[in-house]
C-alpha cells in the first residue's frame, strides 16, 4: 500500500517523490498539459537575458528549464540552479535530467536546500522563480518571511524575483475531509462532480494494490491579500513590477482566470536589514 500522512510541505513531496510519474513532483495533480502551460507563461514574462544566473525554487521535474533550453533562439551562458527540498527528490530530478535532457545544450544542476536556507553565495543569482510553492499545504506567514529574507541575500540588486500562483483566499475552507478518504470522495463528487469523483476512487485503488503514493496533506495554506504582499515585500527590500491573475486552462483547453491566485513580479531594491 502507498498510504501516507504529511505533515509538511516538504513531506508531501517527499512522499510523491516516490510516484512512478514525476510530474507529480510539479503539483497540479500531475497534470503535464497544465504544467507546460505555466512553464510557457513565465518565460513570457520574465524576459531572458545570455549570461543569467536563474535559480528555480521549487523546480520539480526542471520542466521550466526544459522548456527555457528548448526555447528558440538559445540563450548563451546561463547557470540554471534547481532547488530541492529533500534527498529523495534530487535524485529522483537528477536521473530524471541525465535521461531526457540530452538533447539540450546544457544541464540544470539540482541542489538540495530548503527556501529559507538557499546553499549558494550571497549577491549571485539574476533571477529567482518561486512557482506554486510558497502557498502550498502546511506552510505559514512565518516561513513567507523568512523565504523572503533568503531570496533578498541571494539576489543581486536590481534582481527579478517571480513569486507565481500565490492565493489571496483561503482554498481550504469548505474541504472538512480531514484524513478521511469517505468524506474526501463525497466532496469530490459534491464539488467536483463525477469525474473527479471516479479518478478519485481509482487513485485510491491503485494506491491500495501498489506502492503509488496518496499522500494526506497538511489542512492549511498560506494565503495573502495584494496589500499586506506589497507591503511585506517593501519591508524585504523588494520593489513590485507587475501582478497578474494566474492564468490556467480548464478541461476543455480553453484559458481561464483563476479566482484564487495571483502572480507577482518584483525587483531587489534594496538589502534587508532587520
Amino acid at each position: 500500500m502507498g498510504f501516507y500522512i504529511s505533515n509538511s510541505l516538504i513531506e508531501t513531496y517527499r512522499f510523491r517523490s516516490k510516484s512512478r510519474k514525476i510530474e507529480h513532483l510539479n503539483g497540479r495533480n500531475g497534470n503535464t498539459g497544465l504544467t507546460a502551460f505555466v512553464m510557457k507563461k513565465i518565460i513570457e514574462m520574465i524576459k531572458i537575458r545570455d549570461g543569467m544566473f536563474i535559480m528555480d525554487v521549487g523546480c520539480g521535474d526542471a520542466s521550466f528549464f526544459r522548456m527555457l533550453l528548448e526555447e528558440k533562439p538559445i540563450k548563451k551562458n546561463l547557470t540554471l540552479i534547481g532547488v530541492l527540498p529533500s534527498e529523495e527528490e534530487v535524485n529522483r530530478v537528477k536521473k530524471y535530467i541525465a535521461k531526457k535532457f540530452q538533447h539540450l545544450s546544457r544541464f540544470p544542476s539540482i541542489l538540495q536546500s530548503k527556501a529559507d536556507k538557499l546553499d549558494v553565495p550571497d549577491k549571485c543569482c539574476d533571477l529567482l522563480i518561486c512557482n506554486s510553492v510558497l502557498h502550498g499545504n502546511g506552510q505559514t506567514l512565518s516561513d513567507f518571511k523568512k523565504a523572503l529574507v533568503e531570496f533578498n541575500r541571494v539576489l543581486k540588486t536590481g534582481g527579478k524575483i517571480y513569486i507565481g500562483e500565490l492565493p489571496d483566499v483561503n482554498e481550504m475552507n469548505g474541504k472538512n475531509y480531514g484524513n478521511s478518504l469517505i468524506k474526501w470522495l463525497i466532496y469530490l463528487k459534491k464539488e467536483q462532480g463525477f469525474r473527479s469523483f471516479v479518478r478519485g476512487i481509482l487513485n485510491i485503488i491503485n494506491s491500495t494494490i501498489s506502492t503509488e503514493p496518496f499522500v494526506f496533506v497538511p489542512k492549511h495554506m498560506f494565503y495573502i491579500s495584494n496589500n499586506d504582499l506589497y507591503e511585506i515585500m517593501r519591508y524585504h527590500g523588494f520593489q513590485m513590477i507587475s501582478k497578474n491573475r494566474h492564468l490556467e486552462i480548464n478541461a476543455a483547453g480553453e484559458e481561464i482566470e483563476s479566482k484564487t491566485r495571483w502572480n507577482y513580479l518584483a525587483f531587489k531594491n534594496a538589502d534587508f536589514k532587520e
